[in-house]
């Protein structure tokens, strides 16, 4: 599985990071299966070497970056580490 999603609007091929809850397809909040005409999303195919070109999903990226786990509540680590494990 990859870490990113791509799809185009209005015919320009966008890439954008995974949202890890899978709430909606991107970590921005779009949804790239969604090609109703007002929202003019349609998936794509990932190049080779994606990079992420979704300028909110690069701006949460680089503001999550000044975290570390000793910013996070221990039971909420243990949760996502238990959620993990029960994937496979």
């Amino acid at each position: 599985m990859s870490n990113f999603v791509a799809f185009t609007r209005e015919g320009v091929l966008e890439i954008h990071a995974l949202d890890p809850q899978g709430k909606t397809d991107t970590l921005c909040g779009c949804d790239g299966n969604d090609s109703h005409p007002s929202v003019g999303t349609h998936p794509a195919t990932l190049p080779d070497h994606p990079k992420i070109n979704c300028l909110q999903c690069i701006q949460i990226i680089k503001f999550a970056r000044g975290y570390t786990n000793a910013d996070f509540a221990v039971r909420a680590l243990a949760g996502a580490a238990a959620k993990e494990g029960n994937k496979s």
